[in-house]
């Protein structure tokens, strides 16, 4: 016991072990980075990801039906809606682009984030 004690404080061992857990933490950081890079889908990558939470759905169908039960979405004239695809991109493009709420029409955010989390709180206030 009285050898490990010894070995443990000598600065070789104390070198060893700085440069393992630098070489642990730069892998840890180098994993985290590219989960980071990655960029995240949105619905204008892809209409059948929902304009306000950025869920994954089967198709664009459910997707609107997902952001209609989830998200109180209303299309108002949802007969006179003919290209529902070209609808949704219009909805992204106000979202991502441009900054601006669905509901309140506000455009004052930093982010497509920050819209979101402002029309899901909306949503959540309405409930």
């Amino acid at each position: 016991m009285n050898k490990m004690n010894e070995h443990l404080s000598t600065k070789s061992h104390i070198s060893l072990a700085k440069k393992q857990e630098e070489i642990l933490k730069s892998g840890n950081t180098k994993k985290e980075e590219s989960k980071k890079s990655e960029p995240e889908l949105t619905t204008i990558d892809d209409v059948s990801v929902c304009l306000l939470c950025n869920k994954k759905n089967e198709n664009l169908e459910n997707n609107i039906l997902h952001m209609i039960e989830a998200h109180n979405l209303d299309i108002p004239l949802k007969s006179a809606v003919k290209k529902p695809k070209g609808y949704v991109k219009l909805l992204a493009d106000k979202v991502f682009k441009y900054n601006a709420c669905l509901f309140c029409d506000s455009q004052n955010f930093p982010s497509y984030r920050a819209v979101q989390n402002h029309m899901v709180n909306i949503n959540l206030s309405i409930e």
